[in-house]
């Protein structure tokens, strides 16, 4: 796996405009929301971001999706800069974004056919045929390929949104609270699934939560930001996945929750 691509952010500095005032006019004042950020998430790694609301978690993510561009400071994917450039990772939004006039197995290939505009057509058999012989492993019956997404459960919209992100060719997955919107029992259910999946999967990953409990379970490493302009204030490195499980299962990351609950109260 060493010469497989980390995903590296290196001193993330980010401030939005002020709002807008009287008439409609923007004044000089920015608000810093990001200071310096660096982490790296090598191959095969997940690392949970967890922080109070408001405090830049998503911003940070949408930096690393080149949906924003930091003020200073560089994110790059092995050597190579993606700051700013739109399709630089496979990016999952905090809520499913499923289309909702396309029907299941449409939602789930086109995120990826939009990867390559130039083979669209002719890669829409091919990566259908792969996304029905992923179905059994995401959870999903082949009934549902031909529903529309209005007709099925929040867990299987989950389901669907992840196998949609999972099938796009980008080298590293981005996930903005995945299961904030779900019940505590398939939030628990998806959790341990989308674990399995995911290192089975092996790209540089970053989960955005404010479940504790999940950034423990799901992460390699965790890191803790602060209140806005947000820094780095905590790094907790967690055993392998399998130790993890037996963790959860036995209360034996009691500890490690408790300091991360204390520096989010700090």
């Amino acid at each position: 796996m060493a010469d497989k691509p980390a995903l590296v952010v290196e001193c993330v500095s980010y401030a939005y405009a002020a709002e807008r005032g009287f008439l409609g006019k923007t004044g000089s004042a920015r608000k810093q929301v990001l200071n310096e950020i660096s982490f790296a998430v090598p191959h095969g790694q997940i690392t949970a971001i967890v922080g109070a609301s408001g405090c830049g978690k998503s911003t940070l993510l949408q930096i690393a999706a080149g949906l924003l561009q930091p003020d200073s400071g560089e994110v790059k994917v092995g050597d190579t800069s993606v700051s700013g450039k739109l399709g630089s990772a496979a990016f999952h939004p905090q809520n499913d974004a499923l289309l909702p006039w396309l029907r299941v197995l449409d939602n789930i290939t086109l995120g990826a056919r939009l990867s390559d505009v130039s083979r669209e057509t002719s890669r829409k058999k091919e990566l259908s045929a792969r996304a029905r012989g992923l179905f059994a492993e995401f959870g999903l019956s082949p009934d549902v390929e031909q529903l529309y997404p209005d007709q099925l459960s929040g867990g299987m919209r989950q389901r669907v949104a992840l196998l949609r992100t999972y099938l796009m060719p980008q080298q590293v997955l981005l996930l903005d609270e995945p299961f904030g919107a779900l019940d505590a029992l398939t939030r628990h259910s998806l959790q341990q699934w989308l674990l399995r999946v995911v290192v089975a999967d092996g790209r540089p990953t970053v989960l955005i939560t404010h479940d504790v409990s999940e950034a423990m379970l799901l992460a390699d490493e965790v890191l803790v930001l602060g209140t806005a302009p947000a820094e780095i204030i905590l790094r907790i490195s967690r055993p392998p996945a399998q130790r993890r499980l037996a963790e959860q299962a036995e209360g034996a990351d009691h500890a490690a929750k408790q300091q991360i609950l204390a520096a989010l109260a700090a």
